[in-house]
């Protein structure tokens, strides 16, 4: 019924804003009255039209509808579906946001084409967006709703004594729809729903929650009989899994909340969620069952965000750079250094920088960061420069997904080099495979720009992620940058050794450079040496310094 009504509305010319987006000239014309639902908008918008929608979008919206949005521009002939949030003069509206891809033979380019339907303005909320369907269409199993109404019946009986609400989430879903396609990530989706339906005990109920994640309520359970539960669901996620679509190794995120430790089933869901929140930012964690402490370790992070959120508004108060050494594997000298994001609390206390970073991910100010990055590492390039180093010293600067996804990335890297008067050979642009999938056509063309200006780039973390040898195919990079996970236990473990050795051999047989991070001993340095290397990189040659301490060491 509510796909019924949401078709009905669609087709409603009077209350449906309808557009058409031109992909490669990026430009977005509305075709009727916008001021209602966008008041200060223009009808015709040019530039990256995605990101100027996603600015009047509630915050904790703007990721599904850049998602929903990049993947109807990487694929030609999808249809996009989503629904979210904007705020206008006060109250917040939800918005449903319908339509297709297709290339346009009279333009010449691919093109967009959709309508916006205002659902508050219809009353259709509670039918569309805040009430799931019943069962999941790709699964048939009962959603959330049913969900939340099962922990809730099962609270009110006076009989039961303990209950667990688990969560399954797939590790990196997107990666699987992003290199396979959807139908793989359907496959994958319905293979999981059948495995956690068999393991799973007689008398517990399965459900379907969101696109990548899965509940399990069980009754009359101890901690100790969940924990062994989710410890069998671990061990099952590190063997391949064979789907419709051929065979992929599945990892979970896994978390479980107690009944009676919650009073309520928002309670007990809301503790679930807590749990998985923990296990999603510890990597080093198999699973998390939740506690009290939970909660408040969720809300000092929360607090870190607030503090981080108020630094960068205090134009990047308490942020510094360090710099690591990038060292010629073949003659020892200094030939650069990284250029590497840290963050001082009051207290004087550097903060681990993968919690400032995941706090900066959370602000949604990524993007200003990197440009703030991008331009202390290539002025403090141009001063030691300056100040007698090599001309051809250079600095590896970190490319974030925000920074790729700009369609202007690649012009204002040019403008910083001519603003500190800089060759193009002074710097070099790192990039992850994170970064790269959030929006490939985007990264490719910022990586052909750069190309085209004479500016390197490195794939960081190499042979870490899924398709490192095809980005290597695919774009345009000028180094790789091995990753530490193969140096660590390099003397024990051959497949380590052999890895690097082959890699590099490979590398300088399609002409690119091989960087080996995490280099922590002699024995190591020697090794990779001898494999034949270019530059080495890590605490054996040097931790990331101030730039007084760098200066220190290497200038005076």
């Amino acid at each position: 019924r509510a796909r019924q009504i949401q078709a009905e509305a669609l087709d409603d010319g009077s209350d449906a804003i309808r557009f058409i987006a031109d992909v490669n000239r990026e430009t977005l014309t509305f075709l009727n009255d916008i001021s209602e639902i966008f008041p200060n908008a223009r009808k015709v918008i040019t530039g990256d039209f995605v990101e100027e929608v996603a600015r009047s979008i509630v915050v904790e919206d703007r990721k599904r509808f850049r998602n929903a949005m990049h993947r109807a521009v990487n694929e030609v002939g999808s249809t996009f579906s989503v629904e979210f949030r904007i705020r206008v003069n006060g109250p917040v509206i939800w918005l449903a946001l319908r339509g297709k891809s297709y290339y346009d033979e009279i333009l010449n380019s691919n093109a967009l084409t959709g309508v916006i339907v205002n659902l508050s303005r219809l009353n259709m909320v509670k039918d569309i967006v805040e009430k799931k369907e019943a069962s999941n269409e790709i699964t048939g199993l009962p959603g959330r709703d049913a969900l939340m109404n099962d922990t809730a019946n099962m609270i009110r009986n006076p009989k039961l004594l303990s209950g667990a609400l688990l969560l399954v989430d797939i590790n990196d879903f997107h990666v699987f729809n992003d290199n396979y396609g959807r139908e793989a990530g359907n496959a994958i989706v319905q293979s999981v729903a059948g495995f956690l339906a068999e393991i799973m005990p007689a008398d517990a109920k399965l459900y379907h929650i969101g696109v990548d994640t899965f509940a399990i309520l069980l009754n009359e359970v101890s901690r100790k009989s969940v924990s062994a539960f989710l410890e069998e669901l671990v061990l099952h996620s590190n063997t391949s899994m064979v789907t419709a679509a051929g065979g992929f190794f599945v990892t979970y995120n896994l978390a479980a909340s107690m009944y009676p430790e919650g009073d309520t089933a928002e309670e007990i869901f809301s503790n679930a969620e807590i749990a998985l929140h923990k296990i999603k930012n510890d990597k080093s964690l198999k699973y998390a069952i939740y506690s009290p402490a939970d909660k408040l370790e969720l809300n000092n992070r929360m607090d870190f965000v607030a503090q981080i959120s108020s630094c960068i508004m205090n134009n990047m108060e308490n942020f510094q750079m360090y710099y690591q050494p990038l060292i010629d594997a073949n003659t020892g000298n200094l030939v650069g250094a990284e250029a590497l994001l840290r963050w001082q609390s009051n207290q004087g206390v550097l903060v681990n920088p993968e919690l400032v970073v995941a706090a900066i991910e959370s602000t949604d100010r990524m993007a200003e960061v990197g440009r703030w990055i991008a331009n202390e590492a290539v002025k403090q390039c141009a001063k030691w420069i300056s100040k007698g180093a090599p001309r051809d010293f250079y600095i590896h600067i970190n490319a974030t997904a925000d920074d790729l996804i700009r369609s202007d990335y690649a012009a204002e890297i040019n403008e910083l080099l001519r603003k500190y008067n800089l060759s193009p050979d002074n710097i070099l642009i790192e990039l992850t495979e994170t970064s790269l999938m959030e929006n490939m056509a985007k990264c490719r063309k910022n990586l052909l720009e750069l190309a085209a200006s004479g500016i390197r780039t490195a794939l960081d973390d190499f042979g870490s992620g899924y398709s490192s040898f095809n980005y290597l195919k695919e774009l345009p990079v000028d180094e790789i940058k091995i990753d530490k996970a193969f140096v660590d236990d390099m003397d024990t473990v051959e497949f380590n050794r052999s890895f690097i050795s082959a890699i590099t051999m490979l590398a300088h047989s399609i002409k690119k450079q091989v960087v080996v991070e995490g280099v922590e001993n002699e024995g190591q340095a020697k090794a990779i040496r001898d494999m034949g290397a270019d530059v080495l990189q890590g605490y054996y040659y040097g931790k990331p310094l101030t730039v007084f301490n760098f200066e220190n060491k290497y200038f005076n």
